[in-house]
């Protein structure tokens, strides 16, 4: 699943993602929160942490976009240049990797 820039997003927000195991889902909803979170086209009193849900069906699921939004934070915020993935998470915004590296250090 390709995501939309955060310029095309807007409040309140309804992503529901239907595939089969293996083909992504909790990768693809682990973009789109970190881009919730760091966006500031989005950035309002909607889109603090209190704001956000994301539902998965397992307590494993859970547990592991957990991990991953946190591994991503950290990546961005100490701006990791030995992660070969993080030029994709770059590509859903409209600012600069710097203001992304500030932002994610201010979680």
């Amino acid at each position: 699943m390709t995501l939309d820039k955060d310029s095309k997003l807007t409040f309140p927000h309804v992503l529901l993602i239907d595939a089969s195991a293996g083909s992504g889902k909790t990768h693809t909803l682990t973009q789109r929160y970190i881009q919730f979170i760091l966006s500031d086209h989005l950035k309002d009193k909607h889109n603090d942490l209190t704001n956000i849900l994301a539902i998965t069906f397992t307590n494993n699921a859970a547990r592991e976009m957990k991990q991953r939004i946190i591994k991503w934070l950290k990546i961005l915020a100490l701006d990791l240049k030995t992660d070969e993935n993080k030029n994709q998470i770059y590509a859903l915004f409209t600012i600069k990797p710097e203001d992304i590296h500030k932002r994610a250090s201010s979680f």
